[in-house]
């Protein structure tokens, strides 16, 4: 019962891993995915060592002729029966819902572990299945409740293992010594042969092709599902950093995403990262496939064709209580199925099979799907008020519980602000003083105990991602990409850091900027930006200007990826652990206090203030910078502060456009595995950008071909 109930749990709340970043539902679901596995062994153990007692007992006793002793071993050989019919449940229960087959990509690299649990599981329920005959009675319903749970674990390890990285190859080419081995036989022969480069035939028209008039109008949502699965299966290499495109394939994505709106964009980067998430978290491959029709169509009926059997049956002999535990054991199975086709009826798999059918997308199964799709995006993005702040910062209220429970992603930014964290100043919600009082209470327990990177978590704050927001860093994007219309030239400047960043902003390149932006680590670079933004950001009289609120946000959730998403960062971030420590001991120091805490009685703007005030010389701080071991960077953003408010042509636009720039930058070289991992937490904003860069053509993943030709052996003249 309780591995059925897990079974309930999982596969209603594991598709929220998706749809959130917050801690305790992700650790809900992680929980429960373990303690799954682990009930569902440990039952169909004890089932078979009682099964095995049970036997022992009955065969000792089977001397006695006595009427209430035969009516002892009649019910104990009738409720045996019934453990035997609930070891296959066991399996039913191992092969996991569709909604999850792996919590990590770890997991994946396991599916040799799962194979052997496949084999020794089965074992065991055949075991103890052949130990109960030949007078058990049930011996039909548990052969099909049987080959249904065979099915279902059979699923979950197929899927761990097309999901696992290592069958994401790269393309071999051709036979090279096969080639050589029969030119050589021939030429020995004197048989006249060469090897020629025949240029193979180009894939049939793309959806994306058909559909080339509609590129200019806003896309229908089924439009949107076909035209991201068709990118999802030429991008699927970048899974493993191995994309290997044709020139017309990069050229068509490139003209694609110059011809389409940034909501449309968005649109099809989100249902194309769902179909990374499912290919490499859920059973999605394996059933969506003719095979996994076949199969799961015929589980279902064993389920089923089981319970009408087991209910024609005489239940004489058997205990009541364990009756109804078997019939809970069917209804949940049933139960189960049932949720997984809705599922399975619902997902976007099942709209790129059925769009490709539809001729007229105004017939009935065309608007069943678009309010389907509506469903899962009612408001991918926020619009913005005119004071530039967010409408929501949560998932509120007014699109509300449709968006919560169907979204294809989180929605949301995180942010961290250092100086913030500096100061000890927790973000500001609106809640209750007594929450307030506990939650200081709490932090100081925290501290005491030594768990600081947990506290660290709790000046973490949560934003719904504004259309201002993406809209920006798509043009800018898209104004990047045309720089870089070169295969080989994107790749060099992705690398170039100061070009890259600094390529087309508008305003003037002083030795200070561009040393702050090349000279220096990126995490350094990171954090002076970070603070001098934050300096500025407070320091500049506050107007009606989307692109301060922009510069704001990009300032905090790179703040919060460089603090705490270590992992994704690690191609980029160097030793920004030091660095931010340093800097908050240099704080600490100017300010002359003894703890940051003593911080909090100062004002912010009293505090930004002291240091604008601070002499920052940019020669003896460069100079100072590399002759001491030491990290900080507090003064060196001091001195970009001021620089860029002398500067009378820098704006919020140039300053936002260079938060794009250190954003992009990061995302195409960071690896691919913590972009996929993060897929499963909510997703990351530079996840969608990573994606964008790939489709742009710019990135140093990108390795592109001249032709999909190949070498073929000619004979004869």
């Amino acid at each position: 019962m309780l591995s059925l109930s897990l079974q309930g749990i999982l596969i209603l709340f594991a598709p929220f891993r998706k749809r959130t970043s917050r801690p305790w539902l992700i650790f809900l679901i992680w929980s429960t995915y373990l303690l799954a596995d682990f009930i569902a062994l440990f039952t169909i153990g004890l089932i078979s060592q009682k099964q095995g007692d049970n036997l022992m007992k009955i065969n000792s006793k089977r001397s006695m002729t006595n009427v209430a002793s035969t009516a002892h071993n009649r019910n104990r050989k009738g409720d045996g029966d019934l453990f035997t019919l609930w070891a296959p449940f066991c399996l039913l229960h191992l092969g996991g819902p569709d909604t999850i087959t792996a919590f990590s990509l770890q997991d994946n690299s396991l599916w040799v572990r799962h194979l052997a649990g496949l084999i020794i599981q089965v074992v065991v329920a055949v075991y103890t299945f052949v130990q109960s005959l030949p007078e058990n009675k049930l011996w039909l319903p548990i052969s099909f409740v049987l080959v249904a749970g065979i099915v279902k674990y059979a699923e979950r390890t197929r899927a761990l293992y097309l999901a696992n990285l290592d069958t994401f190859q790269a393309n071999p080419g051709p036979n090279y010594v096969k080639l050589m081995q029969a030119l050589v036989v021939h030429r020995q022969a004197r048989v006249p042969s060469r090897i020629l480069m025949v240029p193979g035939q180009r894939k049939k028209k793309s959806v994306v092709e058909e559909n080339t008039t509609k590129r200019l109008n806003k896309l229908d949502d089924i439009t949107v599902v076909q035209h991201a699965y068709y990118f999802f299966l030429n991008f699927m290499n970048l899974i493993v950093d191995q994309l290997v495109l044709l020139i017309s394939d990069r050229d068509e994505s490139r003209q694609y995403f110059h011809d389409i709106s940034s909501e449309d964009a968005f649109k099809v980067l989100s249902v194309e990262l769902n179909f990374f998430y499912e290919v490499l978290y859920t059973k999605a491959v394996v059933v969506h496939c003719k095979a996994g029709y076949f199969f799961r169509f015929m589980s279902s009926v064993l389920i089923v064709v089981a319970l009408s059997l087991f209910y024609s049956m005489e239940k004489h002999g058997f205990r009541s209580i364990n009756v109804k535990i078997t019939y809970i054991l069917f209804g949940g199975a049933i139960a189960l199925d049932l949720m997984g086709f809705f599922m399975f009826v619902f997902s976007d798999w099942t709209v790129v099979v059925l769009g490709k059918k539809l001729k007229n997308k105004d017939s009935l199964l065309a608007s069943a799907l678009i309010k389907c799709l509506k469903l899962k995006c009612p408001n991918s993005l926020k619009p913005e008020s005119t004071n530039g702040k967010a409408v929501s910062r949560t998932c509120g209220s007014s699109s509300t519980l449709s968006s919560c429970l169907f979204r294809r992603w989180s929605g949301s930014v995180s942010l961290y602000n250092f100086m913030d964290y500096f100061r000890k100043e927790l973000p500001k919600e609106k809640v209750p003083k007594i929450i307030c009082y506990w939650r200081t209470f709490y932090m100081e327990v925290i501290r005491v105990m030594g768990l600081n990177e947990f506290k660290d978590g709790k000046y973490a704050t949560r934003q719904r991602m504004g259309q201002d927001l993406w809209n920006f860093i798509f043009e800018e994007l898209q104004e990047k990409s045309r720089l870089t219309d070169n295969p080989r030239a994107s790749e060099i400047m992705s690398l170039k850091r100061g070009d890259w960043i600094l390529g087309h902003i508008d305003f003037i390149r002083s030795d200070v900027i561009d040393y702050y932006i090349n000279e220096i680590d990126y995490d350094q670079s990171l954090l002076v930006w970070h603070i001098a933004t934050e300096l500025i950001y407070n320091k500049k009289v506050p107007k009606a200007n989307s692109h301060r609120e922009i510069s704001k946000t990009l300032s905090d959730y790179m703040m919060y990826l460089l603090k705490m998403q270590p992992t994704l960062m690690s191609a980029v971030a160097g030793v920004a652990k030091k660095t931010f420590q340093d800097t908050c001991a240099e704080g600490l120091r100017f300010f002359g206090r003894s703890t940051a805490r003593g911080l909090m009685s100062m004002k912010k703007d009293e505090a930004y203030t002291r240091i604008l005030d601070a002499e920052t010389e940019y020669s003896k701080l460069a100079a100072v910078m590399g002759n001491t071991g030491s990290k900080s960077v507090l003064f060196h953003a001091c001195g970009l502060a001021k620089e860029l408010l002398r500067d009378e042509k820098m704006n919020w636009t140039n300053l936002s456009q260079v938060w794009v720039g250190l954003l992009s930058y990061a995302a195409c070289r960071c690896s691919s595995t913590p972009h996929l991992e993060l897929l499963g937490k909510g997703g990351q904003l530079i996840t969608y950008v990573w994606l964008l860069m790939a489709h742009f053509g710019i990135g140093k993943q990108l390795y592109v071909t001249d032709t999909n030709a190949r070498a073929k052996l000619i004979v004869g003249l």
